[in-house]
């Protein structure tokens, strides 16, 4: 039940078959993120998706309700060691509910805890670690994530070569 509705959420695993909607999810996020100025490559996109879905260090899955059918949600993420220690750490790649989906905030907090529980339950991780990176929608995404009982843990900065038309040397 989601708000009292009788509706199944469904949350699969990206294969062959529905990788083409994960990645046009994925492009529908990016178009609206941050980093839209840089070209989408889609041969690029799905080669990496079909290299990544078979992959036991990432998880790629897809969202949708029984109510509406088509594919409405999309999470990436994965887990990797860190530089001083074996222990394993989870990281969100990719997290996304097309805008006017019903159910999507709902929708989002239940991928996000399919990818806790993957990464607590079959890769034993430490922590997990999600961020805000597209710069769509913070003050939702802040939301999302503390409901989920994520704390804030540090802060993200980016620096590119360019800045205010002038090369940074």
């Amino acid at each position: 039940m989601m708000d009292g509705v009788a509706t199944t959420l469904l949350i699969e695993p990206f294969t062959l078959d529905n990788m083409a909607y994960g990645c046009a999810l994925g492009k529908e996020l990016h178009a609206q993120g941050a980093l839209s100025y840089i070209p989408f490559d889609e041969s690029f996109n799905r080669a990496l998706t079909a290299h990544k879905m078979h992959d036991p260090s990432w998880w790629l899955r897809l969202a949708r309700t029984t109510d509406g059918g088509e594919y409405c949600g999309v999470m990436v993420g994965n887990v990797t060691s860190t530089l001083f220690s074996q222990r394993l750490i989870g990281y969100e790649q990719l997290l996304y509910v097309r805008k006017g989906t019903k159910y999507r905030g709902a929708i989002a907090l239940n991928l996000v805890r399919n990818f806790l529980s993957w990464c607590y339950t079959i890769h034993g991780c430490i922590m997990v670690q999600s961020g805000d990176v597209a710069a769509i929608n913070s003050l939702a995404v802040d939301a999302l994530y503390r409901h989920a009982g994520f704390k804030r843990f540090g802060a993200i900065y980016a620096h590119e070569p360019y800045a205010g038309g002038e090369h940074v040397q």
